[in-house]
């Protein structure tokens, strides 16, 4: 696996959690990354601290490379493409950047 994309999230926002997920599932289907690209969602009812849940989501993941997602973000139509672009053209830092309007 080369990504994990990790988002955390409440039971009361799932409308919004299903279309995020939605649109990164149709991006990584269309570009051809199913893979090399997991989702990883953890979801409660507030008892954990976000803080606590992306710990947890970063043991899960097994990927190279990892980023975070907020349940109510929507990410640009080529997101996945980006970042997938970036990790393939074998960065020798730790990180990548992209741009994006909030």
């Amino acid at each position: 696996m080369m990504l994990s994309v990790l988002i955390c999230s409440i039971t009361e926002r799932e409308h919004q959690l299903e279309i995020l997920q939605s649109k990164l599932s149709d991006q990584i289907m269309i570009g051809g990354y199913a893979d090399q690209v997991e989702v990883l969602v953890n979801v409660d009812d507030r008892q954990k601290p976000v803080g606590q849940k992306r710990q947890e989501l970063l043991e899960y993941s097994k990927a190279k490379w990892i980023c975070f997602l907020d349940d109510d973000d929507m990410p640009y139509p080529n997101y996945v493409q980006l970042i997938m672009d970036a990790i393939e053209s074998d960065p020798k830092a730790d990180c990548i950047g992209t741009n994006g309007l909030m």
